[in-house]
């Protein structure tokens, strides 16, 4: 009796590794690799918000002002003496 039974088990262990290699060859190559990522372009540069109109610019190319909350980028002298928008 104890023959019977250590075959059975011996049997579904097999069956559960069996699935697992088919059911895992099978999904590996239906999944698409997601893209990577492209290296940042030479010269690239971080891009910053105007405080005030919102439109992004290069960071060396912006007007900052530290202030307490943080620093804040603006686009030109107009709008960093105008300060960051009610709105936003």
């Amino acid at each position: 009796m104890a023959r019977y039974l250590l075959f059975a088990l011996l049997a579904f262990v097999a069956w559960l590794l069996l699935k697992r290699t088919i059911s895992s060859s099978n999904t590996r190559g239906d999944r698409e690799q997601p893209p990577s990522p492209s290296p940042p372009a030479e010269g690239a540069q971080n891009m910053v918000p105007c405080a005030h109109c919102g439109v992004h610019l290069p960071a060396s190319e912006a007007v900052c002002r530290d202030t307490p909350q943080g620093r804040e980028y603006y686009c030109g002298q107009e709008h960093l003496q105008r300060g960051p928008s009610r709105s936003r």
